[in-house]
């Protein structure tokens, strides 16, 4: 790895980090930040505006495509009104009477449609670039000398044939072909341009291309063939123009036929040229054909002239319907093209203004989130720096860089604050170094000057001992022989009391055994008084029983009666009835035989209910009395039971004193066991205490030497402390 300097010292040899704007350091951090995002933005908005602008070019370009098919549309409607003008007159001129007003007049609504042909080439010029030679000026000369036509041949049409100059047709004819042909030209310098501009053009320009042909090859058809219709015979050059412009109209439908065919052709052309089949190929062709086979053969035509007319009227309507839907799905394809063009420039736009306000954002993010706090830390770090440790550190405790920086700030801050407070803790502890020292000089003066007193006091103490001890070992001696005679005392005491608390123990466990009986009978006496209660309790369901059976039985007597009643009734309905109701009245007399019976039979049981309900309460009686009785035998039971519980206690009582008394006994025996030992161990510690006691005293006099020389070694160290190492 390649090691980088960071910063400035201590990195000789080291390559810098950053570039020289990085390293500049008359740029501040907020600043490097702004221009990044600046430089960003305007980068994003560069590569936003070069793409807006290729919207922009695109939706110019299809502003351009629209306005050149319109210019299309104008100048083939123009043509088209020529065309048309151009074969009416000419069937006009040829036709042997002057025409009537009503004739006339769809020629006169032809010429309207030229008549502002040339302002509109001149404006689509001045916004479009025209094909040179296809200018308006060349336009606007091709219609002034068709407008100057215009007026002899109005002229001649108000004359017989036979008045008619004879060169005007002709002149009409040219004149007129050749400012349709300046259009169809002018038309097609659209197109073409069209093309050139934008390829998606191809296909519908393509389509115009071949109409156009198909319409110039059904114009010459119809003209050749009204030339053959006003010469009135077959044959010659007019037949084979008209022959060959049928072919030339025939290999161009063809090819549109085949373009129609694929797929994903317009669905407007289809029914354009389905029009056109119908009444120009199925129903115009056919007559011209049968017409020229007539001229041909010299027989009468197969439709008078004003109805080959019409057809071919309908004919050409047809031929510039088809190139009219061609230059409307153009159109409407331009249109299309142009609103997705512009919806293009419209995203765009948005794009560029979301990048502007993102810019923005971005930069008072920036400014609020980074420049801003990080001038307000600088500033906290210089305070910190100067000593200044009472101040706030801001924005410690965010989650981001600049909190991380705030907390190494507070850090920083901390440690300076704990640095302080060691260096305080240092002086205060050598202070208090100094003054211990002081103390300690103090203390060993006066640990000396009473540890000499202490250790005479020790000496004497310890002449003391010896005395006491030799003492301790003859009072051990008297101690010992009369714990033996005590304890001979002892032995004979404990075995009485234990005799004493073996009889006490027996008496106990009759007195248990007794009261165990006593439970028993109690128990006994519990549990027939229990039985007698539940047998109470039967005896007395028993008589609600045969209560509630009189109650039924009162019932069924009512019945009876009622029966009875309703048997009398019945007789007496008999009787009325007479003959018819006899055996009404042996049913009656049943009923009543078997209401006598029930009722007598419910009296036989009423008495004896009665004898059970009286035999019930003389059981209940004396189930109460014997319920008393042993009422009182459990009573008697239960105090004779209390009796015998407090005589086994007091039983008890005697036998727990008795072993206790028997444990004394045994205790006080060991215990004067223990003392003879002691006494023992007493004059055996006596004479170690003597042993002790001499030792004690030699070791106290060791002890002040020591002591001495330890003080000595203090007041040497505290000197020393007080000067310094």
């Amino acid at each position: 790895m390649v090691a980088v300097c960071p910063g400035e010292r201590g990195c000789e040899g080291l390559p810098r980090s950053g570039g020289p704007i990085v390293n500049n350091k008359k740029l501040s951090l907020s600043l490097l930040l702004t221009l990044v995002l600046v430089s960003f933005s305007l980068f994003l908005g560069g590569l936003i505006l070069r793409d807006v602008g290729k919207d922009v070019g695109r939706l110019l370009a299809n502003t351009e495509a629209r306005q050149r098919v319109r210019a299309s549309i104008d100048v083939l409607k123009a043509m088209q009104a020529l065309r048309n003008e151009r074969g009416h007159t000419l069937r006009l001129l040829r036709a042997p009477q002057p025409p009537s007003p009503d004739v006339l007049a769809p020629v006169l609504a032809l010429r309207a449609g030229t008549s502002n042909v040339s302002q509109n080439v001149e404006a689509f010029c001045q916004a479009l670039t025209c094909a040179p030679g296809l200018g308006a000026s060349e336009v606007r000369a091709a219609l002034d000398r068709v407008a100057d036509l215009r007026r002899p041949v109005d002229a001649a049409l108000a004359q017989e044939l036979g008045a008619r100059p004879a060169e005007l047709s002709a002149t009409w004819s040219k004149e007129t072909l050749n400012a349709a042909t300046v259009l169809v030209r002018l038309g097609k310098g659209f197109l073409e341009a069209l093309r050139a501009q934008d390829s998606r053009y191809e296909a519908i320009v393509a389509f115009q291309d071949i109409a156009l042909a198909a319409r110039g090859a059904y114009g010459a058809a119809r003209v050749s063939f009204d030339a053959l219709m006003a010469e009135g015979k077959g044959g010659g050059e007019a037949a084979a123009h008209l022959r060959t412009a049928l072919g030339q109209l025939d290999s161009a439908w063809t090819l549109l036929r085949e373009r129609l065919a694929a797929p994903g052709a317009p669905v407007p052309l289809q029914a354009a040229a389905a029009r056109v089949e119908q009444v120009f190929f199925q129903t115009y062709i056919p007559a011209i054909l049968t017409s020229l086979e007539a001229l041909e053969a010299g027989r009468p035509l197969p439709l008078p002239s004003a109805e080959m007319n019409k057809l071919g009227d309908q004919a050409g309507e047809a031929m510039d319907g088809m190139g009219t839907a061609i230059l409307q799905v153009l159109g409407a394809q331009a249109d299309a093209w142009v609103s997705e063009s512009e919806v293009e420039v419209a995203f765009g736009g948005a794009e560029l203004l979301v990048a502007l306000l993102l810019s923005v954002g971005g930069i008072w993010v920036v400014r609020q989130r980074v420049s801003s706090p990080l001038h307000h830390l600088a500033a906290a770090t210089r305070r910190v720096a100067e000593g200044d440790l009472t101040g706030p550190v801001p924005f410690a405790g965010r989650g981001d860089e600049v909190g991380a920086l705030a907390d190494a700030l507070v850090t920083f801050k901390e440690n300076a604050v704990e640095r302080e407070r060691l260096e305080a803790l240092q002086v205060a502890e050598r202070t208090a170094r100094e003054h211990r020292a002081r103390e300690v000089e103090r203390l060993v003066s006066g640990f000396g000057e009473r540890i000499s007193d202490i250790l005479g006091i020790v000496n004497v103490a310890a002449s003391d001992m010896k005395q006491t001890a030799q003492s301790m070992a003859g009072i051990a001696e008297q101690t010992q022989a009369q714990s033996g005679a005590s304890a001979a005392a002892a032995e004979q005491t404990s075995a009485n009391v234990q005799t004493v608390a073996a009889a006490a123990e027996q008496m106990a466990a009759s007195i248990h055994e007794i009261s165990r009986i006593m439970a028993m009978s109690s128990q006994i006496v519990s549990e027939a008084s229990h039985r007698a209660g539940e047998t109470t309790a039967t005896v007395e369901g028993l008589a609600e029983a045969v209560g509630r059976i009189g109650e039924v039985v009162a019932l069924i007597q009512d019945i009876a009666a009622q029966t009875n009643l309703l048997a009398l009734n019945a007789t007496i309905e008999a009787a009325r009835a007479g003959d018819v109701g006899k055996g009404f009245a042996v049913v009656a007399h049943e009923v009543k035989a078997l209401a006598t019976q029930t009722a007598r039979a419910t009296g036989e049981i009423s008495g004896h209910i009665a004898a059970v309900e009286g035999a019930t309460s003389r059981t209940v009686e004396a189930i109460g009395a014997v319920g008393g009785t042993i009422s009182r035998l459990s009573d008697i039971a239960t105090t004779i039971a209390s009796a015998i519980e407090e005589q086994s206690a007091t039983t008890a009582e005697i036998s727990r004193n008795a072993q206790e008394a028997a444990s004394g006994t045994r205790e006080v025996s060991l215990t004067v066991t223990r003392v003879s030992d002691a006494a023992t161990r007493t004059g055996e510690a006596g004479s170690q205490v003597l042993g002790a006691s001499e030792a004690v005293a030699r070791e106290a006099q060791a002890l002040h030497r020591e002591i001495d020389v330890f003080l000595s070694g203090i007041r040497s160290l505290g000197r020393q402390a007080r000067t310094g190492p």
